[in-house]
């Protein structure tokens, strides 16, 4: 027998947080993101709790898209219950946040002793934010029914819809993605764009905030072009505000699948693509979920890519990040240093990227770069293949146990730097063999 063993000694059966409030609450419907909370020096697992019936009178069934914690038939749902879990001690609380929810009510007189008497404190109800899947429920009734003309409403001809997700594409190789034959647009295998929390300044407020985001596209041609977003705010003392912005119908911008086929088929991005991606076959090159960021009266978009080597326990590596804004493709290392590129941003601060420390070497000799700028006699080719060779020791480096960091990261500065030059070798046209220039006088006395 142990001696950790005291009277006061409890055993926590249902360690799972979902399995707890089930077992708790099987009646009530549980948000499928659940999020943590440091309060008072300890942390709090927060859970939003649904209630929903199929029998509220004269309502539609529910759009539900399979994703998140409310599926199944229901016409009425209210977010009326905040569970909040201790996560030492497994101590479950359950707050009542809608109280003029009449189905809660009955489960509350049903069962006196279930849920707290008293409101979550402030300090605890600050922290809350705007339910997930209550957002996703919203958003998938309002497409159709922000119409107010009848004839409108039952001919379906403004409808909106959630705008399609363009999935994560992949590359392996030297094989892309494959895009739709019709739309000529990266296919959707998830469906619609899932509601995702940003913190930004809406059009025509100074102040951010945080909340929730998901875009639309109309029902008809729902590919090409973006017709509104809504947002659902958290911040104290606007949560639960749901905002619906609507682009000018005489200037839609694009939806964001076409602005993933505008990034995907970008030369820069093009390029990204195969140097990043044909290392021997050892890597894979992902693309992050896009995100739209309003800004003022215009749309930016945002997109992470991602290399991740073939194995077991190797997490993807963030390698660059794409922006698209006024039609514009920029790609870098990190998001200021992209949005640097535009001339909207230029003045945005960029954090200097720490750097490891050289190894010494003898005052006399000067260390060489890994690579000259431009290395005479080499080819666009020959510096891609001594990039890709790079690559591949970095891959090396990594799959060692324990992984040699330092070679990985030195490994792919170096291919880096060999990728920078060949750009560069490829923009001026600079080749190793020899060219001939001609010089055509003009009248005037000028040359061409």
């Amino acid at each position: 027998m142990s001696g950790n063993i005291t009277p006061s000694s409890r055993i926590v059966i249902n360690r799972d947080i979902y399995a707890r409030v089930r077992a708790i609450a099987p009646f009530l419907s549980w948000d499928s993101d659940a999020y943590p909370v440091i309060l008072n020096g300890r942390t709090q697992w927060v859970i939003d709790g649904y209630s929903t019936t199929d029998r509220y009178p004269y309502a539609q069934r529910a759009i539900t898209d399979g994703g998140g914690g409310l599926s199944g038939r229901f016409n009425y749902v209210r977010n009326s219950v905040k569970a909040v879990i201790d996560a030492y001690n497994g101590t479950t609380t359950l707050y009542i946040v809608d109280h003029d929810d009449p189905i809660v009510k009955a489960y509350s007189k049903a069962f006196p002793n279930l849920f707290s008497k008293s409101d979550p404190p402030e300090d605890l109800a600050e922290h809350f934010r705007y339910p997930e899947d209550m957002f996703r429920t919203q958003t998938n009734m309002w497409g159709r029914y922000h119409l107010d003309n009848p004839d409108a409403f039952y001919t379906n001809a403004n409808a909106w819809t959630v705008a399609p997700d363009p999935g994560t594409q992949t590359q392996t190789g030297a094989t892309v993605t494959t895009l739709n034959p019709d739309t000529q647009v990266p296919a959707s295998p998830t469906g619609r764009i899932a509601p995702y929390y940003v913190l930004l300044s809406l059009p025509g407020e100074e102040e951010q905030g945080f909340m929730l985001f998901r875009p639309f596209v109309p029902t008809q041609n729902a590919n090409q072009q973006m017709t509104a977003f809504m947002v659902a705010k958290s911040d104290p003392g606007h949560y639960g505000q749901l905002e619906t912005f609507q682009m000018p119908s005489n200037n839609l911008p694009p939806s964001p699948t076409l602005v993933a086929s505008t990034m995907t088929s970008d030369p820069q991005v093009a390029g990204l693509q195969t140097l990043l991606g044909v290392r021997g076959g050892g890597s894979e090159v992902l693309f992050g979920n896009l995100i739209v960021v309003p800004i003022e009266q215009s749309l930016l978009y945002v997109r992470p890519v991602y290399v991740q080597t073939t194995g077991e326990n190797n997490p993807p590596l963030l390698r660059k990040v794409i922006v698209l804004y006024q039609n514009q493709v920029q790609v870098a290392d990190t998001l200021p240093q992209a949005l640097q590129q535009f001339p909207d941003f230029r003045d945005l601060p960029v954090q200097s990227q720490p750097t490891q420390p050289s190894q010494p070497t003898q005052p006399t000799q000067p260390t060489q770069p890994t690579q000259p700028t431009q290395p005479s006699g080499q080819t666009p080719d020959q510096l891609l293949q001594q990039a890709l060779d790079a690559f591949g020791a970095a891959d090396a480096a990594l799959k060692q146990s324990p992984p040699d960091y330092n070679t990985y990261g030195q490994k792919l500065q170096q291919a880096q730097q060999l990728i920078q030059q060949a750009q560069a070798a490829l923009a001026g046209g600079s080749t190793a063999t020899t060219t001939t220039t001609t010089t055509t006088t003009v009248p005037g006395g000028g040359s061409a």
